[in-house]
């Protein structure tokens, strides 16, 4: 009786041994995704990227394409991402453009033209499309594949703001934006098995009002809080930062990109955004080369 007792009370300990430890393997955060909220620095470079500078300038994460280029001819090898993280403990995000559509992307002979809309004025080649048309999500999905596949550890969703453009013709535009990103959240960590992809969108921080959209992203990127491009002083900090406060309070990372170069202005920059808790970083706005912010 009293061994029965026992192996009772061995099953017992067990079970609650087992439970305990498996809860805390299911919520425990990824390697990536840890090291994401711990970022106290980053590099957003999109193209020209040189592998030997970037390995010893100490970022942790590194916003970049897909592409050297961003064309199919140039893109990425898996073992390439998957070295470079290896080498840099980096977190690598693959920049993805999801509002608009680009001319010079593996895509574009076989899109359907009337899906795209007008040219955007300030980036030749890239066209507003109509995100929640079927066939640009499976085009973006074919897309995230590529992505996946090469190593990168998420996503960085680019022309979220592209909504505001449609709103006068589609009233649902915004909700229709915020469906595509939870989407693309589900495809990447349920479809794909990724549980903690990275998913940090740029812009259209108004969406963070939205619990649904809140609750799928990893962080969010702003361009231009302090500075426009040729170091101009922005004119909606304060709106700015009330939005992003919202995604701090929430536990979400906040990156911010200023288009400065001005050494008074840069400092200017890591210190507003320091005293908020966001991750700032300043460069060009072609955002073709690798700029080491000093502010000592």
């Amino acid at each position: 009786m009293v061994l029965c007792s026992l192996l009772k009370y061995k099953k017992f300990f067990i079970t609650i041994f087992l439970y305990f430890f498996l809860n805390i393997s299911l919520f425990a955060d990824s390697e990536a995704l840890k090291k994401f909220k711990e970022a106290k620095n980053w590099l957003y470079q999109l193209q020209n990227l040189n592998f030997n500078l970037v390995k010893d300038a100490g970022f942790d994460i590194l916003v970049t394409d897909y592409s050297w280029d961003g064309t199919e001819e140039k893109e990425y090898k898996a073992g390439q991402i998957k070295r470079l993280k290896s080498i840099t403990k980096m977190v690598i995000l693959s920049y993805l453009s999801i509002g608009e559509a680009e001319d010079y992307r593996f895509y574009w002979k076989s899109i359907p033209k009337e899906i795209i809309d007008a040219e955007n004025p300030s980036w030749e080649g890239n066209y507003k499309v109509k995100y929640w048309d079927n066939r640009w999500k499976k085009i973006i999905f074919e897309y995230i594949d590529r992505i996946v596949d090469m190593g990168f550890d998420g996503l960085y969703l680019d022309l979220i703001d592209a909504y505001q453009y449609f709103e006068k013709i589609k009233p649902d535009a915004k909700d229709l934006m915020i469906n595509f990103v939870v989407e693309i959240a589900n495809y990447c960590r349920e479809k794909k098995g990724l549980k903690d992809y990275i998913i940090v969108p740029q812009n259209g921080e108004e969406l963070l009002t939205e619990k649904r959209y809140l609750d799928v992203i990893s962080g969010i990127a702003r361009e231009e809080v302090y500075f426009r491009a040729m170091d101009i002083p922005s004119e909606d900090e304060k709106e700015a930062e009330f939005y992003l406060d919202i995604a701090l309070k929430n536990g979400k990372k906040v990156l911010t990109v200023d288009y400065c170069t001005n050494i008074s202005n840069i400092r200017e920059v890591y210190k507003k955004a320091g005293a908020k808790g966001y991750v700032p970083y300043c460069t060009v706005v072609e955002l073709d080369r690798m700029i080491i912010n000093k502010i000592y």
